[in-house]
């Protein structure tokens, strides 16, 4: 079940606090189904960050929380419709609520417009349009080993293996 955790909070909502320097970045890869989701992120001793997510109409909302005695830095590198990277970063102060409302181009914080950067140009262009390979059609008789017990070791001592 842990590892179904990390994917999630690493992979998906792209958790990576780097205490250092005092950071929570989030790089999310959110999948195209999910509308919503609530999470409890821990990171260091006795801190974590509440994350809320809405999708609607065309736009992402986060609503971070810490929980902590330390404010952080919050930078957020969110993917664009044409596949690039901005990012934003802002303080996020212990115990109060924070909105990033992410919608194209705009994107605000509390209802007030962040200036975002760039951070990585796409590479949609590059790759091209992706599709899943068919997998072969499974046929029992190409599998001699599961016909009877101890079928691989008839063969490699008759030395039939290939």
């Amino acid at each position: 079940m842990a590892e179904y955790a990390r994917n999630a909070y690493q992979d998906y909502v792209g958790f990576r606090p780097d205490l250092l320097a005092d950071a929570l970045v989030f790089e999310p890869a959110i999948p195209t189904g999910w509308r919503d989701f609530g999470a409890a992120l821990p990171f260091g001793v006795g801190e974590s960050v509440d994350v809320d997510f809405k999708r609607a109409n065309g736009g992402e909302r986060w609503t971070f929380t810490l929980r902590g005695k330390t404010a952080r830095t919050l930078r957020m590198i969110y993917l664009n419709p044409d596949k690039s990277r901005s990012q934003v970063a802002f303080t996020l102060d212990p115990g109060k609520a924070a909105t990033l409302a992410i919608a194209g181009k705009r994107v605000l914080l509390d209802g007030r417009p962040l200036e975002p950067q760039a951070a990585r140009p796409s590479h949609a262009g590059t790759i091209g349009k992706l599709d899943f390979v068919r997998p072969k059609v499974y046929r029992s008789q190409d599998f001699p080993m599961l016909r009877g017990q101890d079928v691989l070791r008839g063969i490699v001592e008759r030395n039939e293996y290939r």
